[in-house]
């Protein structure tokens, strides 16, 4: 590297030649190994993030907590109703079908 260049271009030149090191010495297997690094540095990126955002919230609140329980309850009431009718209707044969709607 030139010693004229300024340390961003110096940096950039450095991770440039890191690569093209890492080219040579995996060969066929430097994508793998550059994507692996790549990603394990944006984990790091991301974890970073996370520490310097503190400590997440234990749950959700006591409101969310009930609202989803309701929730919950109303799916399995709904569920309950559309298989019975399901069943209703799946029980009778062509000749009450045709009777009920005449």
């Amino acid at each position: 590297m030139s010693h004229y260049l300024n340390p961003q271009q110096q940096a950039f030149e450095a991770r440039q030649n890191a690569v093209l090191r890492t080219i040579g010495d995996c060969g066929q297997l430097a994508p793998v190994v550059l994507a692996k690094r790549e990603f394990l540095a944006s984990q790091m990126a991301a974890n970073e993030i996370r520490r310097q955002l503190g400590p997440r919230a234990a749950g959700p609140g006591p409101a969310r907590r009930w609202l989803a329980a309701r929730m919950m309850a109303l799916g399995a009431r709904l569920a309950g109703a559309q298989a019975g009718l399901e069943s209703v209707a799946a029980g009778r044969t062509e000749t009450k079908v045709a009777k009920v709607t005449t």
